[in-house]
């Protein structure tokens, strides 16, 4: 069957298949730093336009490397879904500050304001909000902060990636 790309998928020999997640990582980092502005580096986990716009060109590349590697057009629909709704999710930061502030316990993000406060409990939401974006920026401006919140972020991205390779090995 030589019809799509699939002949380099049916050129591959089996001792090559353990490439395939190797392949999908590369092109994440290409995909995913190589097309990102400063600006939306910067900006996309507070602005949910510039995030969007930012998983649009994260995810499009991914469809034509997933059709080579022989996925159906109804995998090629579920694998944008996967990556467009969790890049999304994880350039939020909501994973990354999870991890620091209730596993890592970050010195930085643990403090709360609202246990010995007369302030009402909405706006304890709020300063506490306003505390962990200006402690997280506190911690990113530090070198083991930055390494750490970088190392997870990508963590999170290529976990996600993983039911994508699974579909593409269960059609080899």
């Amino acid at each position: 069957y030589w019809g799509r790309a699939n002949w380099i998928i049916h050129m591959m020999d089996i001792k090559y298949q353990p490439l395939i997640p190797f392949v999908l990582v590369l092109w994440h980092f290409l995909c995913d730093w190589v097309y990102q502005s400063h600006e939306e580096a910067v900006n996309k986990s507070l602005n949910p336009k510039i995030r969007t716009w930012h998983c649009v060109k994260y995810t499009v590349p991914f469809l034509p490397l997933l059709w080579v590697f022989g996925l159906s057009y109804v995998q090629l629909y579920v694998s944008a879904v996967i990556l467009f709704v969790t890049h999304f999710f994880i350039d939020s930061y909501v994973p990354v500050v999870f991890w620091a502030r209730y596993l890592r316990r970050a010195p930085e993000l643990i403090q709360d304001i609202g246990r010995k406060s007369t302030l009402p409990p909405d706006l304890i939401k709020v300063v506490n909000r306003a505390a962990i974006k200006k402690n997280m920026r506190d911690m990113f401006n530090t070198p083991l902060g930055a390494v750490l919140l970088i190392t997870m972020d990508q963590f999170f991205h290529i976990c996600c990636l993983l039911p994508i390779m699974i579909m593409i090995q269960s059609n080899q």
